[in-house]
């Protein structure tokens, strides 16, 4: 059922405040109003590391035969997941990289880059490496220094020997750092460290509740911190002050909650411009529809919870569904 909500006043002694709102959360029947619920909350970095890891994490099949990653904390988990990524990204575009110049160069086939050199330096010449359109190659007499090779697709390709650097009209010059042989070689050894990260990143998944809790601890962490600057923002001095969300029925909980601080409540008027919040508390079997209510929508706190009847309808559409596939 949705349970009105209450708007108070609490404040109190500064000196309580760090026992009040550990309380508080840990009672979690309150809803704070504070200057962070007026503007954008921007999420420690360590919040947004854990958020891109869990991501990253999703996106692949948890294997509950092997154990959980073991680290000390869900930060350094979700670093160690995101530097296997950038590295499993950066190895595909070298892949990339490399499977291209392959091709660019294999047609001239294997060959050892220090014998072209001895080769240059002994016969004072230059090797030049060169391909043009084969449509254009068969209209052209080459020179007799200019040597074919082969073709590939609609490529003709030569080498040149000169004894100076030389260019031909219509003639592309190729440039190679390494022959094909080398690069393949280069290939093989991506080929598995990008094996090995992409087995990093699927243990990844196995990693998910550790860093969920992580998660949760950051994010409890940073809203107390803000609730606590807003409470102290507004006042000099020795006393804290912030507004809060009371459901009707833990208004009760809440005064045995004060009860052992030097801290006091009353309840204030609830403004037109306020956004009130909605409470909704169920048992047995109802729970399991506000769950499932959750899932599409939270209603107004002046609606009827739907609750009981969402469950009874997913469970007869759900029926519904499951007797159409047998």
């Amino acid at each position: 059922m949705i349970i009105p909500v209450e708007k108070y006043l609490i404040f109190g002694a500064k000196d309580q405040i760090d026992r009040f709102f550990g309380l508080a959360q840990r009672a979690g029947i309150l809803e704070f109003v504070g200057l962070s619920h007026k503007k954008a909350l921007e999420l420690p970095e360590g919040a947004k590391k854990i958020l891109a890891a869990m991501k990253i994490a999703r996106q692949h099949t948890p294997d509950f035969k092997k154990n959980p990653l073991f680290y000390a904390d869900a930060a350094t988990c979700a670093e160690a997941i995101l530097a296997s990524h950038n590295a499993h990204e950066k190895g595909l575009e070298e892949q990339r990289m490399l499977r291209a110049e392959i091709s660019r160069i294999a047609p001239f086939g294997s060959f050892s880059m220090k014998e072209i050199a001895e080769i240059e330096r002994d016969g004072k010449r230059v090797l030049q490496f060169f391909c043009m359109k084969s449509t254009l190659a068969h209209q052209i007499i080459h020179s007799p220094e200019v040597i074919y090779v082969g073709n590939e697709y609609d490529l003709d390709y030569f080498v040149a020997i000169n004894p100076e650097r030389t260019q031909y009209p219509k003639m592309i010059e190729i440039l190679i750092d390494k022959p094909a042989h080398e690069l393949h070689k280069q290939l093989e050894e991506l080929k598995m460290n990008l094996l090995k990260t992409e087995s990093e990143l699927h243990d990844s998944a196995n990693a998910l509740p550790f860093l969920q809790n992580g998660l949760n601890e950051y994010l409890n962490e940073h809203y107390l911190a803000l609730v606590k600057h807003d409470a102290i923002a507004p006042l000099e001095g020795s006393l804290f002050a912030i507004e809060a969300w009371v459901p009707k029925n833990r208004v009760t909980t809440l005064q045995g909650l004060l009860s052992v601080l030097a801290v006091s409540s009353e309840r204030i008027d609830i403004e037109p411009s306020d956004s009130i919040p909605t409470y909704i508390e169920n048992r047995g079997v109802a729970k399991i529809g506000e769950d499932l209510l959750h899932i599409y929508d939270t209603p107004s706190p002046t609606d009827k919870d739907p609750s009981l009847w969402v469950l009874v309808f997913f469970a007869f559409f759900f029926a519904m569904i499951t007797s159409d596939a047998g």
